[in-house]
């Protein structure tokens, strides 16, 4: 390669890059493809339909019904771009979820490529991460510009590189236009950096002159922030009214995201069903950080933990809350696999550890059969069946026995918990990206849209040239009803729709003057879950879990069409 060349691109293509760039082609390809399977749910149009009527330029119309300034201005921008659709209204937090993915490789010179490259991975494979990215939400969002601010902070703490002040003032600009969660996220970073530094031996006043030496002898990445965040704000200064969020509203609206509140049980349950493995191996790397003193892991661990307090306490927990505690969280488990030998010949066992491997998946899949045969009869298990599993049982722990004294427990262990993430993460992603879950049935997907209630703006928009249309819906999925109903442009009793879109009635609504005639569509509109502490039995955690139905209630919604 010439010394242009080398100059122009200093970044040579071997086998590092080739690697990063192929764990983000396939993050990018897991949140791109089908972003428009699932219709989009009422709080996702309820966004979609304001950013629709602004690109169009109502703007007496109220804003995005957001909590900032940047997600409502880049969605508004994104439909003036591509046009008004179920995958414009999610292309931003898939990009920005997809940016999460590859975040991790800027702390490669820190904590190692190898542990860098799995968090990549975990973090592209985290059905709760995919889950983000794939809605019309700005929690993506919120957690990519989180790692930003943090990683670029703990780069130019340590080496720094001539990237860290741009990438921190860039990122910081854009954090203080977006969500408040965004702030707490970063504020809680340096929260538990402070809380380490405090019994660590680390020299934070050192740290922290580098930090203010990095940002003073660079007043361009500080002009870059702050131009960011007044652009962000403003909307390109189309609207300067956004000033004011980054003095007043954005301050204001922090205690209802830090405030405490009832506990969230649905929350529970979601992180752990969309995140388990990655807070078991977490857990696992900081179990080993006791033994090692190692303060970076108490970072994380206690970021993590911050964040999860909020998530489960604070009025405002929802998927921001979900994603963002997961982050750190994947960091360390990629730090504790990247301790795992990459060499083939380390996991070559013998008779006893593939009798300990096979045996312990044959008990889990023993367990699980059981437990939904209980469920769906609605009695407790036969006897035969308990002692069945009971004789697996102890032919398992032999097994394990008989592997430690072979000196194989560990990479049988190892094989056993890479079998249980290759087995969960497909499944957990598909059931809650792909449509694989009964409607609703998700903790943190409380309620869904049914590709039904889309197919019938379909067949009006093909017929709309016919004859005026006029829909009646029940009052809460008004907005669905607005956003799939925007291309009927047919105005009804010479009046124009409001936004250039169909006009939506309430059935209860007495000014239609009509009575629900003509074509009547049952749907299901929504499911919610039900899941609260009442809950937490053992038969109910059990039907939960396994069925994923049973504790929600459902209603099916009329749709009248009215000629």
């Amino acid at each position: 390669m010439s010394e242009a060349v080398t100059r122009l691109f200093p970044v040579g293509l071997n086998a590092w890059v080739l690697s990063s760039m192929a764990v983000g082609l396939a993050a990018g390809a897991l949140r791109l493809v089908g972003l428009e399977l699932i219709p989009l749910d009422s709080r996702e149009a309820r966004v979609a339909v304001s950013a629709w009527q602004n690109a169009l330029g109502h703007t007496a119309e109220a804003w995005v019904p957001t909590d900032g300034r940047l997600w409502p201005n880049l969605l508004v921008a994104t439909f003036w771009l591509f046009g008004a659709s179920d995958a414009s209204a999610r292309l931003i937090p898939a990009l920005a979820g997809t940016a999460t993915c590859v975040a991790p490789f800027m702390l490669s010179p820190l904590v190692g490529k190898r542990a860098t490259m799995v968090a990549a991975i975990i973090l592209a494979l985290s059905p709760i991460g995919v889950e983000a990215s794939r809605r019309a939400d700005p929690a993506a969002l919120s957690g990519s510009l989180m790692l930003i601010v943090v990683y670029a902070t703990l780069r130019l703490a340590s080496d720094r590189p001539y990237w860290a002040p741009w990438l921190l003032a860039g990122g910081m600009g854009l954090a203080l236009v977006h969500e408040p969660a965004t702030v707490v996220g970063i504020a809680t970073a340096l929260l538990a950096a402070a809380a380490v530094g405090s019994f660590g031996e680390i020299d934070w006043r050192l740290a922290a002159a580098r930090l203010w030496h990095g940002l003073r002898s660079a007043p361009g990445p500080v002009l870059l922030g702050v131009g960011f965040a007044v652009l962000s704000a403003t909307g390109g200064l189309m609207d300067l009214r956004g000033l004011g969020y980054l003095f007043g509203d954005l301050w204001g609206a922090l205690p209802d995201v830090i405030l405490p509140s009832t506990v969230s049980v649905g929350y529970v349950f979601g992180v752990i069903t969309g995140g388990g493995p990655i807070v078991a191996l977490a857990i696992c790397e900081l179990a080993r950080s006791i033994r090692t003193h190692d303060r970076f892991d108490w970072f994380l661990g206690v970021w993590a933990g911050l964040l999860l307090t909020l998530g489960l306490t604070g009025r405002a927990s929802g998927l921001s809350f979900a994603l963002l505690p997961t982050l750190p969280l994947a960091l360390l488990a990629g730090r504790f696999v990247g301790l795992f030998p990459m060499n083939p010949g380390a996991y070559r066992l013998t008779a006893g550890g593939w009798s300990a491997l096979a045996l312990s998946l044959s008990l889990l899949a023993t367990v699980v059969a059981l437990a939904a045969d209980s469920v769906g009869s609605g009695r407790a298990p036969q006897g035969p069946k308990l002692a069945f599993a009971v004789v697996l049982l102890a032919g398992t722990v032999a097994g394990w026995r008989r592997a430690a004294t072979d000196g194989e427990h560990w990479p049988a262990a190892t094989l056993v918990a890479l079998s249980l993430f290759a087995l969960w993460a497909p499944g957990a992603v598909g059931r809650l990206s792909f449509g694989g879950s009964p409607l609703g049935t998700e903790p943190l997907s409380l309620e869904s849209t049914a590709p039904a209630f889309r197919d019938v703006f379909r067949e009006l928009t093909t017929y709309a040239s016919v004859a005026p249309r006029l829909l009646f819906v029940e009052t809460e999925p008004r907005a669905v009803a607005e956003w799939y109903g925007r291309a009927i442009r047919t105005p009804i009793s010479g009046a124009p729709p409001s936004g250039d879109g169909i006009v939506v009635r309430p059935v209860q609504d007495s000014r239609a003057g009509i009575a629900p005639s003509g074509q009547t569509i049952r749907v299901p509109w929504r499911v919610r879950s039900t899941i609260t502490t009442t809950d937490l039995h053992p038969l109910g955690v059990a039907r939960w879990l396994v069925t994923r139905q049973g504790l929600f209630t459902g209603q099916m919604e009329d749709v009248w069409v009215t000629r």
